[in-house]
């Protein structure tokens, strides 16, 4: 008997699905609202407050890459409303759950309105 259990245990450690841990992303920004020409810091953590490293900031044609800290710098070049996506491809035992968030982006010399992003 034991050692048809022992071979049912082997089958299953082989055959069994890799099991991933999914972790959603944030973003977070100093409390001010970025300005046209001036780079503006983002970072990226996931749920518990940690740094994603290489993920992708985007917003339009505006493409970024954090580095260990989580922290990537972007430029934008006309004031409005502007959607920043963060993604992070999965690894082996990691998924990731992309995030998106809308900034303002005021014109240089205006002033800016203290905001946290959601």
């Amino acid at each position: 008997m034991s050692r048809l259990v022992g071979r049912w245990f082997l089958l299953w450690a082989v055959v069994r699905p890799s099991m991933r841990i999914v972790r959603s992303l944030l973003l977070a920004t100093p409390n001010r609202e970025p300005t046209v020409g001036e780079p503006f810091r983002v970072r990226v953590t996931d749920e518990l407050g940690r740094p994603i490293a290489d993920a992708v900031v985007e917003s339009g044609s505006i493409v970024a890459r954090t580095g260990g800290n989580g922290w990537c710098r972007l430029r934008f070049r006309s004031p409005g409303y502007r959607t920043v996506c963060a993604s992070r491809e999965a690894t082996e035992r990691v998924a990731f759950e992309p995030v998106r968030a809308t900034l303002r982006v005021v014109p240089a010399g205006r002033p800016t309105l203290s905001r946290r992003l959601g």
